[in-house]
């Protein structure tokens, strides 16, 4: 479990929460930061409000996500914050809020992500992965790549070179 808040039995009084937080991860790019999340579970699900804090200001938010209302199965949320040239030496925290359609609200862990600090040039996810792999890239900072995927006994199953230049697959 990844340590997200929110994700458990109830809120006190037999109510199931709207939400059940699976993940929420962001990567700080040079030019923008991407946050991930994912939930296991949505009940009545109206919304995600992302707020951005940079040094000592306040939390603000900076973009809402429509919620998938009622759904009982994994679902995956991405958002680009590239609104962050200004704070190009601050440390930038996030949080999001989930707001049912009843009003009722649940609350993600805080991440944070300093300059020069979460900025992985080649993200892999799952690992080890079985059907599927995503693969992040930033394209500011790598400019071609190659990329071998291997299984558990270290034999390659895919591979591919990438010149982010061109935007390519060779």
């Amino acid at each position: 479990f990844s340590g997200i808040g929110g994700g458990g039995g109830g809120d006190g009084f037999g109510n199931p929460l709207p939400v059940k937080w699976l993940s929420f991860d962001g990567h700080r790019l040079v030019k923008a930061v991407i946050l991930d999340w994912s939930t296991a579970s949505e009940l009545e699900n109206d919304r995600f409000d992302i707020y951005r804090k940079a040094g000592a200001r306040d939390f603000f938010i900076i973009k809402s996500v429509k919620g998938k209302g009622t759904s009982n199965r994994i679902n995956s949320y991405r958002i680009y914050d590239e609104d962050i040239a200004q704070y190009k030496n601050d440390k930038l925290c996030y949080k999001i809020e989930q707001i049912d359609f009843d009003g009722i609200h649940s609350s993600s862990r805080i991440i944070c992500l300093k300059p020069g600090e979460n900025n992985a040039k080649v993200a892999i996810a799952p690992n080890p992965a079985s059907d599927i792999l995503a693969i992040k890239i930033d394209p500011w900072k790598v400019r071609s790549y190659r990329v071998d995927v291997m299984d558990i006994n270290g034999r390659i199953q895919l591979s591919f070179a990438v010149n982010s230049d061109r935007k390519s697959v060779v």
